[in-house]
Parts: structure tokens; sequence; C-alpha cells
């Protein structure tokens, strides 16, 4: 079924390969759980919070990306809006 659902032989690809391939992507882009929340504690953002919603925008992300749109992409949030957000607005006492 997943062969079918992916469509891994009309991309060429393999179930084997995809696996590794995630599982090498989920390992260069599991840092942002730790740097994240600390960017966003700078601009007021509870640490807690700040983690569990910087690992659920990047599984829903990526699992929006898998089955919704059927491409090989992983989503997660990125630290340079966090970083705009925590030390040029804090900077100005803007707050979120």
């Amino acid at each position: 079924m997943t062969r079918r659902w992916f469509k891994l032989a009309e991309h060429g690809t393999t179930l084997r390969r995809e696996v590794v391939g995630g599982a090498t992507t989920f390992v260069a882009m599991a840092y942002i759980v730790v740097p994240n929340p600390a960017i966003l504690v700078h601009a007021g953002f509870p640490q807690g919070s700040s983690t569990v919603a910087t690992i659920l925008t990047a599984l829903f992300g990526t699992l929006l990306m898998a089955f919704v749109a059927n491409r090989p992409f992983a989503v997660a949030p990125y630290m340079g809006e966090n970083a705009f957000l925590a030390f040029r607005l804090g900077a100005l006492g803007i707050t979120w």
C-alpha cells in the first residue's frame, strides 16, 4: 500500500531509500527543538510551550507535505524569524 500511495516506483525510488532519507532528514533537523524555544524565551514566550509548538509544527508540516502534497520535504520553524521577534522587536519594546 505504501508503495502505491507514494508512487515510489513512479518516482524511481524504493521504500528503503525513502526510510533512510527520512531518518537522515530527521537527524539533520532535530536540532531545532533546542535553540528555537531558547530564542523564543527572549521574546517572552514560555519555554515549555515553545518546545511543544516547535515539535508539533515540524510534525504536522512534514506530515502535510507527505500525505497531502506527496512531496519528500521536511518542514519546520526557522530561527531567522524567531530571532527577529526576540532580538529586534523585543529590543524596541514590542511584545508578542
